[in-house]
């Protein structure tokens, strides 16, 4: 924040810069974070429905 505050006083354009930067990265952040949370929920389905699927052949083998 003083950062920010320190580079408005010295010229308006480095502030904006530097705004547009800090607003870039919380956009790829979330990207990254919306990604994570998809991937992982195709995995759990992924997941349970291959569980479904072998639970009948493991009851079966026993």
């Amino acid at each position: 924040m003083t950062l920010m505050l320190a580079a408005r006083e010295v010229s308006m354009p480095a502030a904006t810069l530097m705004v547009a930067v800090r607003m870039a990265w919380a956009a790829r952040m979330s990207w990254l974070q919306h990604f994570s949370d998809v991937f992982g929920k195709t995995m759990y389905s992924m997941r349970v429905l291959l569980s479904f699927r072998t639970a009948p052949y493991f009851v079966s083998q026993r």
